[in-house]
């Protein structure tokens, strides 16, 4: 059920890597009833996985099956290097981002994990450009909060040795303000990267040069 197709990428052999997500409908059925409450979702818990293209589109077949004591949502990838790709995932109610790798271009996965990247259970956004991995996040560990007044500290952190650190942190809205849900592209043209997010009333677009980012 409720099966959700994230931002793909090309991986460095040629192929198509999409992250997605999904609930498994493990037990108490209703054809009427939405999981939508916490009570009812663990009963259809949400999983994470990705889908592979080896033909540009034209087929997709399904690898990874990772699961948590938490709800497993809104995944993002990045290819680290050549067949080493990382995907970063929201675990609902968590403080921190789950994390899990493959090492085979996608078709097999570690165990899901927390990694120590802060989490305000929100969306968040995986680049790459060059050896430079950039995760677009709600840089603040908050499992709770009330509503949406916990999803602050939009802030762009850049990762020069395959997320195992990062050497700059850019917060992207003023302190205190709440912004969340970010999409993102790289514009190697025009030496940029473009940043859309939303504070649930208003959608804004950002655009970042390189040279705020990195020494080019």
């Amino acid at each position: 059920a409720h099966v959700n197709v994230r931002q793909g990428i090309k991986m460095s052999n040629g192929s198509w890597l999409f992250p997605v997500y999904w609930q498994e409908v493990e037990e108490r059925w209703d054809w009427a009833q939405i999981p939508t409450d916490n009570t009812i979702h663990m009963h259809w818990p949400s999983r994470c996985g990705v889908m592979i293209s080896l033909d540009g589109g034209g087929t997709f077949q399904p690898a990874g099956r990772l699961c948590a004591p938490y709800p497993l949502m809104e995944n993002a990838c990045v290819e680290a290097e050549p067949g080493h790709i990382i995907m970063l995932m929201r675990a609902q109610g968590c403080e921190w981002l789950y994390r899990s790798d493959s090492y085979d271009y996608g078709l097999t996965w570690s165990q899901a994990r927390p990694s120590d990247i802060p989490s305000a259970c929100s969306k968040l956004a995986l680049l790459k450009h060059g050896d430079h991995i950039m995760l677009v996040h709600n840089a603040r560990g908050d499992a709770g909060g009330d509503g949406f007044s916990q999803r602050q500290n939009l802030s762009l952190w850049v990762s020069d040795d395959g997320l195992r650190s990062f050497d700059k942190r850019v917060p992207l809205a003023r302190e205190g303000v709440v912004m969340f849900y970010p999409h993102a592209f790289v514009d190697e043209g025009r030496g940029s990267v473009y940043i859309a997010c939303e504070n649930a009333r208003q959608s804004y677009c950002l655009r970042i040069p390189f040279a705020q980012l990195w020494d080019e």
